[in-house]
């Protein structure tokens, strides 16, 4: 991603590879921490950024672990990963201030709309769920817990106008999981609920596609279901 590479530019000449880290909330083992800083970037693992960027008990202070921002970064965009997304996005929240003065919060809340984007622009079924649905699932609740409802904002623009089969699907299934109580914080999911036209025009969409595939019927049959969009 685009974003990605400017990230990286900025950050890398202002924060080299830590030797240490300081361990703030005394979280984990001497011996842990210094095998990962040991590992070469390519090597670090989803449960390593997760330990580097556990939300308010990172494995180190801030001027330490921002080396690894870029890598976590790349590990998101190219796995989609839900865990390290949803750890660093509740690490950028508490460390706003210094990301702000730094200059880099602004790029990095873009670079995880792009994100957005770039992820319901398809709508790809794998067994009983969307690819990349956990992905998605992490950005809205995150976004909208600490990020004054940014998730709510980015279903609306780039869910909203419910025109292609990768728009009606993504929001079908948003919504199905905001009705089993996955996203109660969503005022928009809400008010979705109760848009009869826009829930028409999901069905609509979907049901023109699926009945041509009859594993695919089934599944947006059942999503349906969930809302009782009939």
């Amino acid at each position: 991603m685009e974003r990605l590479d400017s990230i990286i530019q900025k950050i890398r000449p202002t924060y080299p590879r830590p030797s240490t880290c300081n361990d703030p909330g005394g979280d984990f083992p001497a011996e842990e921490l210094a095998g990962l800083l040991r590992k070469p970037d390519c090597d670090l693992t989803e449960t390593d950024l997760v330990c580097l960027f556990q939300g308010g008990l990172p494995a180190g202070e801030y001027h330490e672990v921002m080396y690894f921002l870029p890598v976590a970064l790349k590990h998101i965009a190219e796995s989609r990963e839900s865990d390290t997304a949803d750890h660093l996005l509740r690490w950028m929240a508490h460390n706003r201030e210094s990301l702000l003065a730094d200059g880099y919060y602004d790029d990095l809340l873009d670079f995880f709309e792009k994100l957005f984007a770039e992820l319901t622009s398809g709508c790809i079924l794998q067994g009983d769920y969307v690819k990349n649905s956990s992905l998605g699932d992490a950005l809205v609740g995150v976004l909208n817990e600490e990020y004054d409802g940014m998730g709510d904002r980015l279903m609306e623009k780039y869910l909203g106008r419910v025109e292609t089969r990768p728009q009606a699907g993504w929001l079908l299934c948003l919504l199905a999981d905001h009705y089993a109580g996955l996203h109660r914080k969503s005022a928009w999911l809400a008010s979705v609920a109760r848009n009869h036209e826009l829930r028409q025009k999901m069905y609509d969409v979907i049901a023109a596609e699926a009945v041509e595939d009859e594993d695919s019927l089934l599944f947006w049959s059942n999503q349906l279901d969930r809302c009782g969009i009939c």
